[in-house]
């Protein structure tokens, strides 16, 4: 009978009706006897799940009419949106289910299946376009993956059953996680229309990150490669995905150094990857390469925001005081902290023969091409990237000849050879830069205050090829040595004609 009036043509009683069920299952479900629980699981709540489900996504869209006696708020105007609430209501008290009894559930035969279809059915309303209905599914997963708490205070996250069964649920709930992440934050080739244009809103990408901690924590032992690609895949689309313009003022920091909550998750979802790549169990440390790069791919978004599909966002500094339909965050302290992260893992890891052998080092430096070939005009990104990078360079010459000194004499001046034509072959990179001192090359309109902040790059290159690379033209081709003392002169010649112009600017203001 309640179940019945759970999906009552009627809001108002199916809601009562729903929120009674719940309460007196919470209150009195550890009086009932296991064949009493079995017909609790799969004669009310997953029939009940069910039917929502089915009537919800059959609900009309139209405007309900009250006759003008009731006024009704905009977000249950529709029976549509009634249904949504009612769809919230049930997914949300079934999962407060699996979280309060958990422990009785467990003693249940039949327990790993009903854990898979409760995943199902989260799963199909995650990818709901009702924002209302996708935000209670993630919550009512996270609130699955957690015990209540013990009695220190703390959550006690897990399933105490069998080791087997134990894979299996958390095996089933990372492919939902990942089928979920993978489909609401995959961007589509085509050109949508106004109306049927879905974007996933940052609350609920925010909460699709969170997730992905608790769920890991129990597959590290079974992660894989082929996993680790997908989940990177995830994290790039999810941090691109763009801000809708109503809500961006309440998102967007306000100051130009803070992470958003969704980049801040990325990041912290990238540190977890990188402890368990370093302590955790072998198959994950084939996995810190592959880190790297995603690290270096992140980290290029500090020149560049990441495009999301075929949606024309604006970056944060075109819409103030404007209005847009969608916003671009701010990605230069995400992709600044992801540039210090891959300094900080390359410390603790180049001597790790996987390391060299898939040449991070090269693909630190080389990923750093565009950023120092932008530096004229990225500013103070440009000088922390540089930085950064300088920093690396120093490490690595340090570090990784530190480590092949256990395998003698022949074999170091091998290692050191290879070592220092790294040094001199990634100078290529930064001699592009040297060309924005080439008098020849006229430089565009610029205030004074930009030039001195081109300058202080070119500083900072010039003195990393005098510390890093020049000390070692004994093993760097004559001709790139040459290319760099032309350069050098060249841009002495345009430094002084540069300063005289501030002058004359100065002078004249």
């Amino acid at each position: 009978m309640k179940g019945d009036l759970c999906v009552d043509s009627r809001p108002a009683v199916r809601k009562s009706a729903g929120q009674t069920l719940f309460s007196t299952i919470s209150a009195h479900g550890g009086l009932l006897h296991q064949p009493t629980w079995q017909a609790v699981l799969w004669q009310v709540l997953f029939p009940l799940l069910d039917k929502v489900r089915s009537l919800s996504n059959s609900a009309s869209n139209e405007k309900v009419d009250t006759g003008g006696n009731i006024l009704i708020h905009h977000s249950r105007n529709t029976a549509q949106k009634q249904w949504a609430e009612t769809q919230v209501l049930t997914l949300s008290g079934a999962a407060r289910v699996f979280n309060t009894k958990r422990q009785l559930l467990q003693t249940l035969g039949d327990f790993p299946r009903a854990w898979s279809l409760l995943l199902e059915f989260i799963e199909n309303s995650s990818l709901s376009k009702n924002n209302e209905v996708s935000l209670a599914a993630l919550k009512a997963f996270q609130e699955i993956l957690y015990l209540n708490k013990g009695s220190d205070g703390n959550l006690t996250s897990g399933v105490t059953v069998s080791a087997s069964e134990e894979t299996d649920i958390w095996g089933v709930a990372w492919k939902v996680w990942l089928r979920i992440g993978e489909e609401s934050t995959t961007p589509t080739s085509e050109v949508d229309t106004r109306e049927d244009l879905y974007i996933p809103s940052q609350p609920f990408l925010t909460a699709l990150i969170q997730i992905f901690p608790a769920v890991f924590q129990h597959i590290t032992a079974k992660f894989t490669p082929s996993d680790l690609q997908k989940l990177c895949n995830v994290l790039q689309n999810t941090v691109a995905v763009p801000v809708h313009g109503e809500a961006s003022p309440f998102i967007i920091p306000l100051t130009d150094v803070v992470l958003t909550q969704l980049q801040d998750g990325v990041v912290h979802c990238m540190k977890l990857l990188e402890k368990e790549a370093l302590a955790g169990p072998n198959n994950m440390k084939t996995m810190i390469s592959p880190t790297f790069h995603q690290l270096l791919e992140f980290s290029k978004f500090a020149c560049e925001a990441p495009p999301y599909g075929n949606i024309d966002s604006k970056s944060v500094s075109q819409v103030r005081g404007s209005y847009f339909d969608w916003v671009a965050v701010n990605y230069v302290p995400f992709g600044e902290k992801a540039l210090t992260m891959v300094v900080n893992l390359y410390q603790r890891t180049a001597s790790d023969m996987s390391v060299i052998q898939a040449s991070i080092l090269y693909s630190i430096i080389n990923g750093s091409s565009e950023s120092l070939q932008g530096a004229g005009t990225t500013g103070r990104k440009g000088v922390t990237m540089l930085r950064e990078h300088t920093e690396t360079c120093s490490t690595s010459l340090d570090v990784r000849k530190r480590t092949v000194l256990r395998v003698g004499r022949a074999r170091l001046t091998e290692r050191m050879r290879s070592e220092l034509g790294s040094a001199g072959g990634s100078s290529t990179i930064y001699i592009k830069q040297l060309n924005n001192l080439d008098a020849s090359s006229p430089l565009v309109e610029q205030f004074p205050e930009e030039v001195q902040a081109d300058e202080i790059v070119d500083c900072q290159v010039i003195e990393l090829l005098r510390d890093e690379i020049l000390p070692y033209c004994h093993t760097i081709p004559k001709d790139f040595i040459l290319k760099v003392v032309v350069l050098l002169n060249k841009g002495s010649i345009h430094s002084a004609s540069s300063l005289t112009s501030l002058g004359n600017y100065y002078n004249h203001t």
